[in-house]
């Protein structure tokens, strides 16, 4: 192979790849009505919000891994490729969950079937993030995890295991955390994390986020994208 030098400045954005993640009922669903053009591809019964709010987003149903691949062959095809901007997968918490009750089914070897669904996983985030020129949303449950060593309490986005959920910041440009904090009065507010604290795991590999943005997933990718390079302090 010929040795070609090239330049970080000739490397264009080929679409965000993001991991947001949070509480059962916290809002990580309605966050989807703050991107631009979105198809989701839903596993969960939470679209309810998004129907109530009078959002007309396109969005499909699965229940098998077949159904996901489908739905990926879908829009990547040229019929359908440029009518969405953001594609959304609401959740792979649940999908993987979906994938891992299969491969049970398939194999007495409860060790195996873990490592084979994994390994889907793996395989199907990669295939989404193949798609050209769109930004990528992926949403999780959040778990909890305990370091052994230190008794340290910890929260994660989750899919298949506590081993695998542990490697998935390192898939995605944003990990994001959609949090929620009350004030004396009672009064509730909802914002995203985008820095890692010890305690949720997140990350920002832009370099143009605060720790703590408005809860607007949407403009946080405008700001991605619009930003000239200049991070935030």
């Amino acid at each position: 192979m010929a040795f070609n030098p090239k330049s970080t400045l000739t490397i264009k954005n080929n679409g965000l790849k993001i991991a947001l993640y949070g509480e059962s009922g916290v809002g990580k669903t309605w966050q989807i009505s703050t991107l631009d053009s979105p198809f989701i591809i839903s596993s969960e019964k939470g679209l309810l919000t998004l129907s109530s709010l009078g959002m007309d987003i396109p969005y499909v149903e699965i229940s098998s891994l077949k159904d996901l691949q489908e739905a990926r062959e879908y829009l990547n095809s040229d019929e359908y490729y440029d009518a969405y901007n953001t594609l959304v997968i609401d959740s792979v918490t649940e999908i993987a969950d979906i994938i891992l009750q299969k491969e049970k089914e398939n194999t007495k070897d409860g060790r195996q079937a873990y490592g084979s669904a994994q390994d889907q996983v793996i395989r199907e985030l990669r295939e989404f993030f193949n798609i050209e020129e769109k930004d990528i949303v992926m949403i999780f449950k959040s778990g909890r995890v305990e370091d052994q060593d230190t008794l340290r309490t910890s929260y994660i986005p989750i899919a298949v295991s506590d081993k695998f959920s542990s490697r998935i910041p390192y898939l995605f440009d944003e990990v994001l955390a959609l949090r929620v904090r009350k004030d004396s009065e009672g009064q509730i507010t909802r914002y995203i994390q985008a820095f890692n604290d010890g305690n949720y795991s997140c990350k920002d590999r832009s370099g143009q986020l605060y720790p703590e943005e408005e809860a607007s997933l949407g403009e946080i990718i405008r700001v991605i994208k619009g930003a000239k390079g200049e991070g935030k302090e």
